[in-house]
C-alpha cells in the first residue's frame, strides 16, 4: 500500500479569507522510521511534556501534576518492544515524545523477554538493565509508565499443561484464585518492583516516572462458569476451586436444610401443560419429517447448509422473564452419536431472539425419558403476533431421530446439588451447566463466590504492593471493567485506585488454529463513523466511575482498516468531551521496518503520526473542552444484588436502560453502599429522554441518516477536523472547517472512500 498525506501547516499572522491549492500540487511522501527523529520537526508536541520531579497525585478523580490537573495519552509496548537496544532506545523515546505522548504501558513483559528461567522464576539482569535504561530516557523526555505484572506469562506449574494453556490461556481465571499462581504473582511482582534502576537512581516501584501499577490484563474468575472449561481443569486445580467453593458455602449457609430451601424454591404445576392443545409442525432442510399423533419421526437425509435447519416445533406460547420451565419428553437416535439436540423458546418475528435454550442434550439408541428446566433471560414482551415459539434443533448430521410426548410446564421439581444426593454441605458440587439453568440461587451464590475470591486476591496482591513492599503511593488497580460481570466492575470501583477498559473497532478476526498469527487475519473493513450505535463510544463511555481516574489503556481501528484516519480525530475529541484521565493507543511496536507490519502498529503508520498532534491537543491541551452538562447514575448495592440474581450482566447489558452514548453530557457511574433495593437514580441537567446524534457547540455526529452522509465534525477555536464522505456530502465544507481553508474533494463513490481533512494550531 502507498500512502500520502497532505499536509497543510499553516501560521497565521494576517486575517486570511482563503487559501486555495489545485488537486495534487501539495502531496509530498511521509517517511516513518520508529528509531530515527529530527529536531527539525514542525509536528513536534514534545514541548508539552514536563520534567518529572515527583509523583503524580489524584484529587477530585484526576491526575495530578502538583497543583495542576493533567490527563495522559499514551501508547503500548509489548514483548521485546520493552527492552529496545541501548543505542536505540533515546531516540524511541524522543520520537514517542514528538507525538505528544507521555505515558507508555509496558505490556506482555513477562511472556517470554523478561526471564532468565521462568521455569525457576529469575528474571533476566541483561533484559532489566535495558529495561531500566528504556524507562531512564523516557523519564528524560517527560514520558511517564505504566507498568503491567501478570499478562501472559504461563505459570511454571502448568507449563507443560497444554491443554490448560489452551483453555485458559496465560493461566488467566487460575490465577484468581490458585495459591500457587498467586504466590508467583507476589514473586514477579516483588523482583520487577525493587530492582534497583542505576540510570534514575530509583526502585522501579519508588520512580516517580511510575504512573500506575495493572495486576493482572483481561482477567476475570467468571469463565469458570463453563462447564466445559471446568473439565479441563487438572485434578489439583480443580480440587482447589472445590475445596473453596465449599468453604464459602459452608461460611454462608448454616445448615443443609438451610440452602435446600432456598435453592428448591419453586414447584411445577403439572396440572398445565403448555403445549398440550398447539399443533406440531416442522421444517426441514434435505429431509423427511412425518408427524403421528405425539411421536415425531425425523430423517436427515444429506447435512443442510446450516445446522439450526431441521427443527419440531410445538407452537407458540405466553412466556415470563426470568422464570423457569420445564420440559419432558421421550426421545431416541437410529445410529450412535455424539451430536446433540437443543430445546429452546425463540421470539418468532425478528428480531428472533432466544429467550431459553437447553444444549447438549444427549440421545441414545433407545428410548430414554428427559426433563430438563432452564430460566427464560432477557426482556420477553409479547403481543399476539409476537409469541415464543417452542422447539427442539436437531443436528447437521445425518440420522434419523424419533420424539415423543413432549409436555411443558411452568416451574420445577426439587434437584439434587451435593454429591449422592447427601444432605451435608461438604458434599455439594460445583455448579454445572445444569445446577446453573435450574437453581438461579445457586448460580447467583457462584457468582457471588467469585466476587469474594477476586476480592480476596486483589486485596492480597496490593496490600503486599502498598504494605510489604512499602511502595504505598503507587496507583494500583486491578483489572479492566469490561472483563466479568457487573460484580467485578463493583469490585474495581471500591478497591482499584484507577478504573480501566479496553476497546477495539473491528478488532481482527484469525482464522481457526491461526490465533494472532498476521498471514490468518481479516477486518470488517468499514468507518466507525456510520455506526448508528455510536461504535467503541458505547463501550468506553459507559465504564467512567464517580471521584476515581478514568483510563483506555488499549485502543485501535486495525490495520489496514481504510478509514483509520478517523480513529485520532475522533478518540481524542470525544475522550476530552466526556473528561477521560488518560487515553492509550494499542500498541507503538517500534521497528526498523519502512513500512507497516503490524494491525496495531503506530511506529510506522504515517497516518497516526500525521494525526499525533490533534489527539494530543485536543485531550492533553483541552483543545476540546469538557462537557458541562452530566448525567450521573446511581446504584444502589442492593439493587445490583437483586439484578445480579437473574444473570451474570456485564457492565453493558447491566447498564443498558440507563445509558445512551449520544447524550450531549459526560457520564458516570455511582455505587451506594446501601443495601435497599432501589431502582436507579439517574440525575442530570439534560433531557435524557431525547435520543438523537451527537450535536454540541463543539462536536457534531451525524450517524443517523444514511450511512454514505455520515460525518464527524469538531470545531473549536483551535482545533477543526471533519471526518466522513466528504466527496458525497451535500454539506457547506468551509463552513463546517471553520471559514479558514476551501477544499474540493474527489472522491470513489463506488469505493466507499472517506477521508479526514484538519487544522489544529500547533503553538496555543
Amino acid at each position: 500500500m502507498s500512502l500520502k498525506i497532505l499536509s497543510l501547516l499553516i501560521y497565521i499572522n494576517f486575517a486570511i479569507s482563503s487559501i486555495s491549492y489545485i488537486d495534487g500540487d501539495y502531496w509530498f511522501p511521509f517517511p516513518t522510521v520508529s528509531y530515527k527523529y529530527s529536531n527539525k520537526s514542525v509536528l513536534d508536541m514534545s514541548y508539552l511534556n514536563w520534567k518529572i520531579e515527583e509523583r503524580i497525585k489524584i484529587k477530585n478523580g484526576h491526575f495530578y501534576y502538583k497543583d495542576k490537573q493533567v490527563r495522559f495519552f499514551g501508547t503500548n509496548v509489548v514483548y521485546s518492544s520493552a527492552f529496545p537496544e541501548k543505542a536505540d532506545a533515546p531516540n524511541i523515546a524522543r520520537r514517542i515524545s514528538q507525538l505528544g505522548i507521555n505515558v507508555v504501558r509496558f505490556h506482555h513483559m513477562d511472556n517470554r523477554d523478561i526471564w532468565e528461567s521462568n521455569e525457576k522464576s529469575i528474571l533476566s539482569q541483561e533484559k532489566l538493565d535495558k529495561l531500566h535504561y528504556f524507562l531512564f530516557c523516557l523519564k528524560n523526555n517527560g514520558i511517564y509508565a505504566n507498568i503491567n505484572l501478570h499478562v501472559s506469562r504461563e505459570y511454571p506449574e502448568i507449563l507443560k499443561e497444554q491443554e490448560i494453556l489452551d483453555t485458559f490461556l496465560f493461566g488467566n481465571s487460575l490465577d484468581r484464585y490458585y495459591p500457587t499462581f498467586i504466590n508467583d504473582q507476589l514473586k514477579y511482582a516483588k523482583d520487577l518492583l525493587t530492582s534497583y534502576n542505576d540510570y534514575t537512581g530509583f526502585k522501579v516501584g519508588e520512580d516517580p516516572m511510575i504512573l500506575n501499577i495493572e495486576l493482572n490484563n483481561e482477567n476475570t474468575m467468571f469463565n469458570l462458569e463453563n462447564e466445559a472449561k471446568v473439565n479441563k481443569l487438572t485434578d489439583k486445580l480443580k480440587a482447589e476451586l472445590l475445596k473453596q467453593w465449599r468453604d464459602f458455602i459452608k461460611n454462608k449457609y448454616k445448615s443443609y436444610d438451610e440452602i435446600y430451601h432456598i435453592y428448591n424454591n419453586e414447584t411445577t404445576d403439572m396440572n398445565v401443560d403448555l403445549v398440550k392443545d398447539n399443533k406440531i409442525s416442522y421444517q426441514k432442510s434435505n429431509s423427511v419429517c412425518t408427524i403421528e399423533g405425539n411421536l415425531v419421526k425425523f430423517d436427515i437425509i444429506t447435512p443442510p447448509t446450516y445446522s439450526w435447519e431441521n427443527q419440531i416445533h410445538y407452537g407458540l406460547i405466553d412466556i415470563s422473564n426470568f422464570t423457569t420451565y420445564t420440559v419432558e419428553f421421550d426421545a431416541k437416535v437410529q445410529n450412535p452419536t455424539e451430536d446433540t439436540i437443543a430445546f429452546e423458546f425463540q421470539e418468532n418475528k425478528s428480531p428472533y431472539r432466544s429467550y431459553l435454550r437447553i444444549y447438549y442434550i444427549q440421545l441414545s439408541t433407545e428410548f430414554k425419558h428427559y426433563i430438563l428446566s432452564a430460566r427464560t433471560e432477557f426482556n420477553c414482551q409479547f403481543t399476539e403476533n409476537s409469541k415464543a415459539l417452542v422447539k427442539i434443533i436437531l443436528p447437521a448430521s445425518i440420522n434419523h431421530y424419533e420424539i415423543k410426548n413432549l409436555k411443558l410446564y411452568k416451574g420445577k421439581g426439587p434437584i439434587s446439588f451435593t454429591e449422592n444426593n447427601e444432605k451435608n454441605l461438604d458434599k455439594i458440587l460445583y455448579p454445572n451447566f445444569s445446577l446453573i439453568q435450574n437453581l438461579p440461587n445457586m448460580a447467583y451464590d457462584l457468582r457471588l463466590f467469585f466476587q469474594y475470591t477476586e476480592t480476596k486476591t486483589q486485596k492480597t496482591l496490593t496490600d503486599y504492593i502498598k504494605n510489604d513492599l512499602k511502595f504505598n503511593d503507587l496507583f494500583v488497580l486491578d483489572s479492566q471493567i469490561n472483563y466479568g460481570s457487573f460484580l467485578s466492575y463493583e469490585r474495581e470501583s471500591k478497591l482499584s485506585d484507577i478504573i480501566d477498559t479496553h476497546i477495539y473497532w473491528q478488532h481482527p478476526q484469525f482464522q481457526e488454529g491461526h490465533s494472532w498469527e498476521t498471514n490468518y487475519y481479516s477486518i470488517k473493513n468499514t468507518p466507525m463513523i456510520k455506526s448508528t450505535t455510536f461504535g467503541t463510544f458505547d463501550y468506553i463511555t459507559k465504564g467512567k466511575y464517580y471521584n476515581k481516574p478514568y483510563t483506555v489503556s488499549e485502543y485501535n481501528h486495525p490495520f489496514p482498516n481504510e478509514h483509520l484516519h478517523e480513529k485520532f480525530a475522533m478518540f481524542g475529541s470525544w475522550s476530552a468531551f466526556h473528561d477521560f484521565d488518560a487515553i492509550y493507543q494499542f500498541s507503538y511496536d517500534q521497528t526498523k521496518n519502512e513500512y507497516i507490519s503490524g494491525y496495531f502498529q503506530m511506529s510506522s503508520n504515517p497516518i497516526d503520526f500525521a494525526m499525533a498532534p490533534y489527539i494530543t491537543l485536543a485531550f492533553r491541551q483541552n483543545y476540546v473542552q469538557k462537557s458541562e452538562n452530566y448525567v450521573k447514575v446511581k446504584l444502589t448495592k442492593g439493587y445490583i444484588e437483586e439484578k445480579m440474581k437473574d444473570k451474570s450482566y456485564n457492565i453493558y447489558e447491566f447498564l443498558e436502560n440507563y445509558f445512551y452514548a449520544g447524550w450531549n453530557a459526560a457520564y458516570e457511574i455511582q455505587i451506594l453502599d446501601d443495601n435497599n433495593i432501589v431502582e436507579p437514580v439517574i440525575e442530570s441537567n439534560i433531557n435524557i429522554k431525547e435520543k438523537g446524534y451527537f450535536i454540541n457547540d463543539q462536536i457534531q455526529w451525524n450517524n443517523t441518516d444514511d450511512g454514505n452522509n455520515a460525518f464527524y465534525n469538531v470545531k473549536t477555536e483551535k482545533y477543526i477536523t471533519l471526518t466522513g464522505f466528504l466527496g458525497n456530502l451535500k454539506m457547506n465544507k468551509v463552513n463546517n472547517l471553520g471559514n479558514l481553508i476551501n477544499i474540493k474533494v474527489k472522491l470513489n463513490d463506488e469505493m466507499n472512500e472517506t477521508c479526514t481533512i484538519g487544522l489544529v494550531s500547533l503553538d496555543d
